[in-house]
């Protein structure tokens, strides 16, 4: 297996976090010898994903990209530094060249590329995501993620300002120095804040000079590729980012569906699998039926446990399982009965006094695999 780039660090709580970008033929080996000992492995834009990963973690696998599932295509540009500058200005749309000419030409501003991130550089950037993530009602920047990217060389930001030196719009960077490939991680601007459409059309021109100025940046640096950072397009709002991004030129590139693989519970779910012919002549009730719940399922029928049923209060069918309620439950008998909780930590928490009541108890007949 190939991998371009990769780093780790730990989310916050107590996670630890692998993360790949542009691996080529991943298998399901490959992560059970080289990223076991992680709690979460991520893998963004790969190609030729083996089907063993699917068949082994289709339960449990989180896709990254916008409805994103198993076989459907990712997207990307790619925009070559090889090119001179005039080459990449050329390449480009008309209606683009001309918004990143007047912008260099006529609207007075400048950009500075920071390949060096100092601590008064990251507080400004995530200071200024967070307010344009404010803005259009989205999550915050992952400081912990970003922090060990810098901490580990593979993250850059730029900015564009006014004459005054306002900052319009900043971009970054996953960065790959070895692969010579720099990829757009997040865009920012103060386009909603921008009281007039005279002033909101300047911040368009400063966003597109600042990807011409990065590409010319990262070209003197030494890198080979700009990546555009995703080009989807399943819904109207990700179309009209596409078609703006394909306004620069390049190519587009295909890749496999990105996805997440939960294994710190994965390792949990498959100890109780490990340990489930010892139930024989039990009942086996496997307590919720989200991710985990659906995967110990699946491993219960691979080994040819027949006899379980699944508890969920929140559905009403499942097919070709048993399905029952918390009221079923009182009327079982706890000691032939055996409990695979696969809950959120506060459900769990919520449910156990009355589980204990009933007569179930830890690594007796109550294991869990919370989350």
């Amino acid at each position: 297996m190939e991998i371009k780039m990769e780093f780790h660090y730990d989310d916050g709580c107590g996670n630890s976090i692998c993360c790949t970008y542009w691996s080529e033929h991943l298998d399901s080996e490959t992560i059970d010898k080289k990223y076991s000992k992680y709690d979460f492995l991520q893998v963004c834009y790969p190609k030729y994903v083996n089907i063993d990963i699917y068949n082994k973690y289709k339960e449990v696998l989180a896709y990254c990209e916008y409805d994103g599932r198993w076989g459907r295509e990712a997207k990307s540009i790619d925009i070559s530094l090889k090119q001179t500058e005039d080459e990449i200005l050329e390449h480009m749309s008309k209606n683009t060249r001309y918004k990143v000419k007047r912008a260099l030409e006529r609207d007075g501003l400048y950009t500075e590329l920071t390949v060096e991130i100092g601590r008064e550089d990251m507080e400004e950037y995530i200071a200024f995501y967070n307010d344009f993530a404010d803005l259009k009602d989205m999550r915050h920047i992952d400081e912990n993620r970003v922090r060990a990217l810098v901490e580990q060389g593979k993250y850059s930001i730029s900015r564009c300002c006014d004459k005054t030196g306002k900052t319009l719009v900043e971009h970054a960077y996953y960065v790959d120095k070895e692969g010579g490939r720099v990829m757009l991680a997040t865009s920012s601007s103060l386009f909603r804040e921008a009281e007039n459409s005279e002033y909101r059309n300047m911040i368009g021109r400063a966003n597109r000079m600042l990807h011409f100025m990065d590409m010319v940046g990262f070209k003197k640096l030494g890198f080979i590729t700009y990546d555009m950072g995703g080009a989807g397009d399943y819904n109207e709002e990700l179309k009209a980012i596409a078609d703006f991004k394909l306004g620069f030129g390049g190519e587009v590139i295909k890749y496999d569906a990105g996805f997440t693989i939960p294994l710190k519970y994965v390792r949990q779910a498959d100890k109780l699998l490990e340990n489930a012919e010892q139930y024989a002549g039990k009942k086996i009730v496997i307590y919720g039926y989200g991710q985990i719940g659906r995967y110990i399922a699946e491993g219960l029928k691979k080994r040819e446990i027949a006899d379980f049923i699944i508890l969920d209060n929140y559905l009403n069918s499942i097919e070709g399982v048993t399905l029952c309620k918390d009221a079923d439950l009182e009327r079982m008998d706890s000691n032939t009965t055996v409990l695979f909780m696969t809950l959120g930590k506060s459900s769990f928490s919520k449910a156990v006094g009355k589980l204990e009541q009933m007569g179930y108890e830890g690594n007796r007949n109550m294991h869990t695999v919370l989350f």
